[in-house]
């Protein structure tokens, strides 16, 4: 994945920075694909089935990974708080979890939040 000139130009007029999230290769993405339960393309399983697939992968890289999540969505939400997050937490050895933001050097008062309800 990759983002275009025009993603760049409006992430730049917006004072944004876009970032991607983990991938080994073209087939092994750190993406659990949460953003499909709404449409009904993925279960709640499959979104589970990801992380454990990710959280495979994420032995085999020493310098930090980024994994793509959604909170647009109640379910989501439930997943990432229910299992994924605890499951993050509870890895050992120990993930050092941190915000985007900081691993770009910015503080958390320079993070993007979003306003639209």
């Amino acid at each position: 994945m990759t983002y275009s000139d025009r993603v760049r130009a409006i992430a730049l007029a917006m004072d944004l920075r876009p970032v991607i999230w983990t991938r080994l290769n073209t087939q092994t993405t750190f993406d659990t694909g949460d953003f499909n339960i709404n449409a009904g393309t993925i279960s709640s399983s499959q979104i589970i089935n990801n992380w454990n697939n990710i959280m495979n992968n994420a032995t085999t890289i020493n310098n930090g990974f980024i994994v793509l999540e959604h909170d647009l969505y109640e379910q989501t939400v439930e997943i990432a708080t229910g299992y994924i997050l605890p499951e993050a937490l509870a890895h050992q050895p120990a993930f050092n979890l941190t915000p985007v933001v900081t691993c770009r050097g910015l503080t958390l008062a320079d993070a993007y939040v979003e306003t639209n309800d």
